[in-house]
């Protein structure tokens, strides 16, 4: 009885697994658009549910614009589903991931990732989202999951921002630098670290699971070089008239204070 009740069940698993194939790539555009609150969108879906294609946006909120991420393809394991899993395979433009989602959370696995920094700014909190950060990102990391509602992360990612600038300050690459996230159960933890360039900054924070995020570090802007400002006359201006500041000590000035020795220090909280 119990060996034909269990061939009776894998049936019905095996036909419920036939039916979802047929279902077409949209369908997961429009689970994608209801899972993140309408902070992401797949357009011009093609294939199936299991093995498609498609362009990623996404936006901070409802009132502001769709940005283009990345067009992106997908595998879905079908074997991780008898073990209570949705895994995909996840192909970018530029790297790989493999998302897991389950009972437990939402996990990230074997990221190799690359994206423009101006297609992740809109997404980030408060006043971080309306700079326009330029530069390419790439994230690495074995492994970064938190649980369905935010207050257990685990793992960690690291992340090289490299020819980091400004929309504000047209003509200066800020420089390269290294972004540290490690899950430690209710508070995913910041390191910031310079690898180089004009504007250098250090500091340390965290997002917490109520949505909260706070930064502090020390930055400095070392006067710039000819080489650096000869493209632009203002830059050139800036450098040469003691009257006329370096653009990247006055940005300094008006999100931090001064901490000494030419140094500021920056802090930044963002409460939900």
């Amino acid at each position: 009885m119990r060996k034909r009740l269990g061939y009776s069940l894998l049936f019905l698993a095996l036909l419920l697994l036939a039916a979802i194939s047929q279902w077409p790539a949209a369908t997961l555009a429009s689970l994608l658009e209801r899972a993140s609150n309408d902070r992401w969108r797949l357009t011009s879906p093609s294939g199936s549910i299991w093995h498609g294609a498609g362009m990623l946006l996404a936006r901070a909120d409802k009132n502001t614009p769709w940005r283009n991420i990345q067009n992106i393809t997908w595998q879905i394991r079908p074997a991780e589903l008898l073990l209570g899993r949705l895994v995909a395979d996840i192909s970018p433009e530029q790297g790989r991931l493999r998302l897991s989602a389950g009972i437990s959370g939402l996990q990230a696995e074997n990221v190799e990732l690359g994206l423009p920094a101006a297609a992740i700014a809109p997404l980030l909190p408060g006043a971080l989202g309306r700079y326009r950060w330029q530069g390419m990102l790439r994230a690495d990391g074995e492994r970064f999951g938190c649980n369905w509602a935010g207050s257990d992360c685990q793992g960690g990612l690291e992340i090289f921002w490299r020819e980091a600038s400004l929309g504000e300050i047209p003509g200066i690459v800020l420089g390269d630098y290294h972004i540290k996230l490690t899950g430690q159960g209710s508070a995913t933890k910041i390191g910031l670290q310079t690898l180089r360039g004009h504007l250098q900054i250090d500091g340390s924070g965290e997002f917490t699971a109520d949505g909260g995020l706070h930064f502090s570090g020390l930055a400095s802007a070392p006067s710039l070089p000819i080489a650096t400002v000869a493209a632009d006359p203002a830059l050139v201006a800036a450098t040469l008239d003691d009257r006329l500041p370096n653009p990247l000590a006055a940005l300094l000035n008006t999100l931090g204070r001064p901490a000494g020795d030419g140094k500021y220090l920056l802090e930044y909280r963002q409460t939900r």
